[in-house]
C-alpha cells in the first residue's frame, strides 16, 4: 500500500515538473526572436569551440598514452628479464650455498682425521731410511760431542796426564774385535746393518 503511494506521489511531482519545464519551452519560443537566436548562436559557438578544445587534448592524451604503452611494454619486458636474472641468481646463491655447507663438511670431516693422518704419516717417515740414517748420524754425533766433553773433563781434573789423541792407533785390546781394516768408502743413504 505504501509503494502505491510512493509511486502516487512520485507520479504527481513529475507530471509537476513536465508541467514547468514545458512552461519555460513556450516562455523561449514568445520571447524575443532575434536575441533568443544570438544566445543560442553564441552559445553553440561557444560549444563548438568546447568540443574543438576537447578534441586536442583527446588527440594529445591519445598520443601520450601510446608513448605510456610503449613505455609500459618495455617495462614489462625489463621486469621479465629482471626476474628471470634474479631467479638465475637464486639459483647461483642456492648452488653455491650447497657447495659451501659441503665444502664445510669436507673441511670438519679433514680435521676430525687429521690426527690419524698426521700420526701415519709420522709413522711412515719413521720407517723411511732416511730418518734411520739421521737417527745413527745424531748418535755418532752425540757420541763424539759426549767423547769431547769428557776429554776436556779429564782435563781438567788431571791436567798433568798426557793422552794421545790419534783416532786411528791400534790398541791391543782392540785387535780381539772382528773388524776389517780396510772399509770401502760409500755415500749412499743407507742404515748400517746391525
Amino acid at each position: 500500500m505504501d509503494r502505491v503511494c510512493d509511486a502516487g506521489r512520485v507520479i504527481g511531482d513529475l507530471n509537476e515538473r513536465n508541467s514547468e519545464l514545458r512552461h519555460q519551452v513556450e516562455e523561449i519560443k514568445a520571447g524575443s526572436g532575434p536575441e533568443a537566436v544570438a544566445a543560442a548562436e553564441k552559445r553553440a559557438a561557444d560549444l563548438e569551440a568546447a568540443v574543438e578544445r576537447l578534441k586536442s587534448e583527446l588527440q594529445s592524451s591519445e598520443g601520450s598514452n601510446k608513448e605510456l604503452q610503449k613505455l609500459l611494454r618495455v617495462d614489462r619486458v625489463e621486469l621479465r628479464l629482471l626476474k628471470s636474472k634474479a631467479c638465475t641468481l637464486s639459483k647461483k646463491l642456492e648452488e653455491a650455498k650447497a657447495e659451501a655447507k659441503a665444502a664445510s663438511k669436507a673441511l670438519t670431516e679433514e680435521a676430525r682425521l687429521r690426527p690419524k693422518k698426521d700420526k701415519e704419516a709420522i709413522e711412515t717417515y719413521k720407517k723411511s731410511e732416511g730418518f734411520e740414517l739421521g737417527l745413527t748420524r745424531m748418535g755418532r754425533v752425540s757420541y763424539e760431542y759426549g767423547y769431547r766433553i769428557a776429554l776436556c773433563r779429564f782435563r781438567v781434573r788431571h791436567p798433568g796426564s798426557e793422552i794421545e789423541e790419534d783416532p786411528f792407533s791400534h790398541h791391543p785390546e782392540d785387535l780381539e774385535v772382528d773388524m776389517p781394516e780396510d772399509v770401502p768408502f760409500n755415500d749412499r743413504l743407507e742404515v748400517p746393518k746391525k
